[in-house]
């Protein structure tokens, strides 16, 4: 469990404006869901995914998973 919570905090997610980056060293799909649990977004790691509104968003990767506010 402790490397979970490692790999969690290792998850580099970057927020400019509308747009979420995952930096990853591995190609992977991200989803994106905001609180409703109801997916608002997808792409995949190092790519610009378009995130319309504000408020908190769940961000998920490579099974980590990742809270944002924007």
């Amino acid at each position: 469990a402790a490397s979970d919570v490692y790999k969690r905090q290792a998850m580099d997610v970057v927020v400019e404006g509308n747009k979420v980056i995952v930096k990853s060293s591995e190609d992977a799909a991200v989803s994106i869901f905001g609180v409703s649990g109801a997916q608002v977004a997808g792409g995949y790691t190092n790519e610009a995914i378009t995130v319309n509104g504000t408020g908190i968003f769940v961000v998920r990767a490579n099974g980590q998973s990742v809270k944002i506010v924007k």
